[in-house]
């Protein structure tokens, strides 16, 4: 069998019976699960999602730990810090960060409560709204941001030779390439800043 083709086996007729219903024949095909991906297609998936979650699991512990600060609020604050004028409208974090628009608004009203984050209503259409950096929250990502560096180069940059990165920001850029063209254009924009 071909890699990411699925087979499909013939059954007999299947019975399909609704509660109420006289029963009904179909020859419908059935597919065999182990079937859909092959086994290099699943632990390439597999390994991406594991690997994943256990990176960020463990990113999470260690600014909680040190700071008292989630992952998720974190990258809040980088972005408002990585940001013109440390600011950003709340639907432009939410995209930034691939977190839902309504997610974005529960982390940034927290964020607000503990003094690391301020809104504004933008000056020139009045529609919408900027999450803003405090300085408090100036300082907090500051603290933070060097047990994030080391965490993300020992636990995931360490473990990977330059070529290597470099064939993976191919495979994101191939992935995705809209959202690599803009985080590419944001980097460029904050270092002509600094």
């Amino acid at each position: 069998m071909r890699r990411g083709t699925s087979r499909i086996t013939d059954t007999p007729q299947i019975q399909l019976k609704r509660p109420g219903q006289t029963v009904a024949t179909s020859s419908q095909p059935k597919f065999r699960h182990v079937d859909l991906l092959g086994d290099d297609e699943r632990a390439a998936w597999s390994g991406l999602l594991h690997a994943y979650s256990s990176l960020v699991r463990q990113l999470d512990d260690e600014l909680r730990r040190a700071h008292g600060l989630p992952l998720s609020s974190f990258e809040v604050l980088a972005q408002l810090f990585l940001a013109d004028g440390h600011r950003l409208r709340m639907a432009e974090l939410a995209d930034r960060l691939v977190f839902t628009r309504s997610g974005v608004t529960r982390l940034v009203d927290r964020l607000e409560r503990q003094g690391f984050v301020t809104r504004c209503d933008a000056e020139h259409d009045g529609r919408g709204t900027y999450a803003v950096l405090t300085g408090r929250g100036f300082d907090l990502f500051e603290e933070g941001a060097s047990t994030h560096v080391e965490g993300l180069r020992r636990l995931f940059f360490d473990k990977l030779g330059s070529d290597e990165l470099e064939q993976l920001n191919r495979i994101w850029q191939r992935l995705d390439p809209d959202s690599c063209r803009k985080r590419e254009q944001r980097l460029r924009s904050a270092a002509r800043d600094d």
